[in-house]
């Protein structure tokens, strides 16, 4: 297998509030200072060629010292790459999330192309 350097589009979707689920219990909503948390180290999944140009979507959290858990493979496909790719993104490191300066939990959503 050849393996692929994966291009994210990390910073540019959790940049935006749309992986933020707000709480509508909470009456200052509007005045949180949400902060999304940004990859520091990533690890590239071995991927064979046939998969190139396709985007794999992952859904994780990312708790509130910047590791990645609860990772799954939105796709479908064989169990033996979904291994692969859950094992690359587990090796990842983040600034967590913070929500008015204190880190946070977070569930993102990223797509991973090569």
């Amino acid at each position: 297998m050849k393996s692929f350097l994966f291009t994210f589009a990390v910073s540019v979707l959790l940049a935006t509030s749309a992986f933020v689920i707000p709480n509508p219990d909470r009456s200052n909503i509007e005045t949180e200072m949400f902060v999304p948390p940004q990859p520091i180290v990533t690890v590239a999944p071995e991927i064979s060629e046939r998969h190139a140009g396709r985007v794999i979507k992952v859904s994780l959290t990312i708790d509130s010292m910047g590791r990645p858990k609860s990772i799954r493979v939105m796709n479908t496909m064989k169990e033996m790459l979904i291994n692969q790719i859950t094992r690359a993104v587990s090796q990842w490191e983040f600034t967590p999330a913070t929500r008015d300066g204190v880190a946070i939990e977070t569930r993102v959503v990223l797509p991973l192309e090569d």
